[in-house]
Parts: C-alpha cells; structure tokens; sequence
C-alpha cells in the first residue's frame, strides 16, 4: 500500500512519466523478504535472586533486561517493583 501511495503521488508530479511510476510496486515482495528477514530480535533477561538468612525476610529478585519483556515477566509472574503497590486499573477483572 505504501509503494501505490509513493506511485500515485509520483505520477502526479511528474507527469511526463506517467503511469509508469506503479511498476515501483512489483518491489514490494522484495520489500516483505527485507524485512522479515531483518525482524528478527534477541531478548535476554538476566535474573538473581537475593535471598536473606533471616526466613521471615522477602526475597528480592533483581532483573536487568529490556522493559518491555520486564514488563510482561511482572504481570506474568504477578510480581511488582520493590517498594511500589499495586492498583487495579479500571478495565482489569477481579
């Protein structure tokens, strides 16, 4: 869809080529295997529990990692930052 765009708006301000601007988008498969060639995205997080002698003490876990898969560990996990609670947002169910 972008191609047509580029082809439309290019055969309107040269007109002296004409329609000739729409075989640009034949490259668009070319286009779909370059990107999804070059998508692909390594995420590591690199956890450590930190675990005090004293039982009745809470673990600290300490995480380093992108924020977006930080984020998803904690809601998946049902964890939240030391120190910060928790509040029910309003479209999320009890």
């Amino acid at each position: 869809m972008g191609l047509i765009s580029l082809a439309l708006v290019l055969s309107i301000q040269f007109q002296d080529i004409g329609e000739k601007w729409f075989y640009i988008t034949l490259l668009s498969p070319y286009a779909g295997v370059y990107y999804w060639n070059r998508a692909s995205r390594e995420d590591t997080v690199t956890v450590s529990l930190e675990t005090p002698d004293d039982t009745e003490e809470v673990t600290n876990i300490v995480a380093v990692g992108n924020k977006e898969e930080l984020e998803r560990m904690a809601t998946t996990l049902n964890y939240g930052e030391k120190g910060m609670v928790r509040v029910q947002g309003i479209f999320e169910s009890t």
